[in-house]
C-alpha cells in the first residue's frame, strides 16, 4: 500500500515539472513577433541574432495533421520555447519557465 502512494506521488510530481503552457504568439529578443501560421522565414528572420538551443526534425503525426516538422528550441529571459514548424507553417509554440 505504501509503495503505491509512493508511486503515485512520484507520478504526480513528475507530470507538474514538466508542465508547459501553447501560446498564440511569442515576441523574439529583436522585437518581432512570431504567430501560429507564420512562414519557416518569418521565425529565421525573427531569431536571425539568436542561436536555438536543439533543433530537432521528425515526422509528425496527431490526427489528421501530419508532415515533416521541426522543433526550435530558445532560452529568452529565463523561459525555454518551442517553436514547432509543420510543412513550413509555425503549428505550435510551447513555453515553459526555468
Amino acid at each position: 500500500m505504501k509503495s503505491i502512494i509512493l508511486g503515485l506521488a512520484i507520478i504526480f510530481s513528475c507530470a507538474t515539472a514538466i508542465a508547459a503552457t501553447e501560446a498564440r504568439s511569442m515576441r523574439s529578443p529583436s522585437g518581432a513577433i512570431v504567430e501560429l501560421g507564420d512562414s519557416n522565414q518569418t521565425v529565421l528572420r525573427a531569431f536571425e541574432r539568436e542561436r536555438p538551443i536543439s533543433v530537432n526534425r521528425y515526422f509528425l503525426k496527431e490526427g489528421r495533421v501530419y508532415g515533416s516538422a521541426i522543433d526550435y528550441t530558445y532560452e529568452i529571459n529565463n523561459s525555454i520555447y518551442t517553436i514547432t514548424v509543420l510543412n513550413n507553417n509555425v503549428y505550435r509554440i510551447v513555453w515553459e519557465r526555468r
